[in-house]
Parts: structure tokens; C-alpha cells; sequence
């Protein structure tokens, strides 16, 4: 079932902000995939992961991000396909998801749909993060859970509080080759707390989430993420996959802000 937005918003407070929900369902594992053959890419270890690979994306300066977030039973999912830009510290991210866009540039965050605005005129509205409306609210809830699915890469942060680091087998993600898979735990609340997930788990979800977060991520020859796997639970019940491929490195994926003419006031 392909989520609306009234749908995609009841989720991400699900997520975001973990409520009761019953019983668990049993949850989508990652899994060892078995390979015979040889890394393609000399073996990284627990400690040489993450410098290496955020490094290499970080030289790119760009990439795009096929993406999925995945309920419980696997009944419920948000598709997602985003441009992300890197520079000085600073991502920026373009994403489209159920035919709703989202814009970030530094800290601003727009979000286009008509229904938000009421005015196809002018479908696109500057969030603002202190807006006591509750449209606003939940479409800002919203517009922070798809960036963090776009920015997946982030989890790679948290490998120095790793348990159960390995090697999988070898995936072929496309055409362009193979790529190394590798397996780990990371302890959610140690990572969290010392801000090395990025901006979807911070301290706050890490507290009413399960400890231990299953990865799985995919590397090719040139140290860089072709394929990112996480599941997360919530002491609460609910579980989630957020799965995500990345492509198009070092391409250019121009991010820009919607004009000043197309931004409307949130109804």
C-alpha cells in the first residue's frame, strides 16, 4: 500500500515520536547474504569504515538516493528518490516522495503540495520550525523523516559502537559491478548520544528505541555506498526498514529553492 500524505504524516509520528501501536510483528531482518568471491575494495574494518567511506563520499560532493522506509509486516511503504550535495560541512537535499517534494538548503526547509498551501499557484511552503500550526507541525515532522531516510549514509557514523562487525557476501546493485557487503550492530543509545547517527536518530528516537540497530551496507571498489540497509524497533512495537541505494556520484544534481513567486502561507 503506497502511503498519502495524511498517511506518510500518521507514520512519521509513529516513528518520530513512538506512541503505543500493539503487539509487535515479527521484523525484517538483514541478513548475511553468502559469497564466494573476493572484495572488490581492500577489507575495511571497524575502525577505517567510516573515515574511508564517508571520506570518499565526501569527495564526490553529490549523490542520488533511490529510497524506501518500510513499516511493520512490510504492509506500509514510502518510496523516496532524492539529490543530495555536500560541501563544507553542510548537505543540502532535494527529495520527491508520494508526489510531495521537499527542498533543504542550509536550514531552510520547503516543502511543495498544494494541499498545505491551498493554492496550486503557489504550491510551496517555507517551513517554519518554531510554527505553533498544526498542519505546519506535522508537515515539518514529515519533511525531517524523508531527509533523514534521503541521508541514510549518516548511519555510517555510528561504526565505532559496532558489535558483530563482518564481511557478507558480494552484491551486484547494477551494472556498473559488484559490491562488498558488510554486516554490524550498531548500540543506538552510545552512537546517539554522542551525535554519530546524523539527523533521523538523535537521542530522542534513540530513547524509545531498541539498542541494538541492524546494518547492512553494500561497498563498492571505490569505498563508497552503493546499497544502505538499516531496521530499527521501538520499545513500543513498531518496526521499520529504511532502505536506500545511492548513485550518480560526483554528478551534477543542482539543488535550488523554489521561487520566491511559487511560496505560499500554510492554510
Amino acid at each position: 500500500m503506497r502511503i498519502t500524505l495524511p498517511r506518510a504524516i500518521a507514520l512519521t509520528a509513529i516513528v518520530v515520536l513512538p506512541v503505543a501501536c500493539g503487539g509487535a510483528d515479527e521484523s525484517p531482518a538483514v541478513k548475511s547474504t553468502p559469497s564466494n568471491t573476493s572484495p572488490s575494495s581492500a577489507e575495511l574494518t571497524v575502525g577505517t569504515f567510516a573515515p574511508l567511506v564517508l571520506g570518499a563520499l565526501e569527495a564526490k560532493g553529490s549523490f542520488h538516493v533511490d529510497g524506501a522506509l518500510v513499516g511493520k509486516g512490510q504492509r506500509e511503504t514510502v518510496d523516496l528518490t532524492a539529490d543530495v550535495q555536500t560541501r563544507d560541512g553542510v548537505t543540502d537535499v532535494a527529495l520527491v516522495t508520494g508526489g510531495i517534494s521537499v527542498v533543504r538548503l542550509g536550514d531552510a526547509v520547503y516543502m511543495r503540495d498544494d494541499k498545505l498551501t491551498g493554492s496550486a499557484q503557489r504550491p510551496w511552503a517555507r517551513l517554519n520550525p518554531r510554527s505553533k500550526n498544526p498542519p505546519e507541525q506535522e508537515a515539518l515532522k514529515l519533511a525531517k523523516m524523508m531527509i533523514g531516510v534521503a541521508l541514510a549514509h549518516q548511519v555510517i557514523g555510528g561504526t565505532a559502537y559496532t558489535t558483530g562487525f563482518k564481511r557478507g557476501g558480494q552484491l551486484t546493485i547494477d551494472t556498473s559491478g559488484e559490491a562488498q557487503e558488510y554486516i554490524f550492530t550498531i548500540d543506538l543509545g552510545k552512537a546517539a548520544a554522542d551525535h554519530a547517527l546524523g539527523e533521523m536518530l538523535d537521542e530522542r528516537v534513540a530513547k524509545t528505541t531498541r539498542k541494538g540497530l541492524s546494518v547492512s551496507i553494500a561497498i563498492d571498489g571505490n569505498d563508497l555506498p552503493r546499497r544502505i540497509e538499516y531496521l530499527f524497533s521501538t520499545t513500543t512495537g513498531f518496526a521499520a526498514n529504511v532502505r536506500v541505494t545511492l548513485s550518480a556520484f560526483g554528478q551534477q544534481l543542482p539543488i535550488v529553492p523554489p521561487s520566491a513567486a511559487e511560496i505560499g502561507e500554510v492554510s
